[in-house]
């Protein structure tokens, strides 16, 4: 299972479980990638290498973390 297959899956759980943030980190820089990633249900797409920084934004972001 790739994490596009993971993110269905996880949006087809029942209640709240359902909602949690997918950010998706990945090496697959193109739009469609990003187009693929957000037609699953991600959240958010990053890039790899990911900085530090832009991985915390991220995460702050989704979970409404004060950065």
């Amino acid at each position: 299972m790739d994490g596009v297959e993971a993110t269905r899956a996880i949006r087809r759980l029942d209640g709240p479980k359902r909602l949690i943030p997918v950010i998706g980190l990945t090496a697959n820089a193109t739009p469609e990638d990003a187009a693929r990633c957000f037609a699953a249900g991600m959240d958010d797409h990053l890039i790899k290498p990911v900085d530090r920084a832009t991985l915390m934004h991220a995460v702050a972001r989704w979970s409404k973390l004060k950065v």
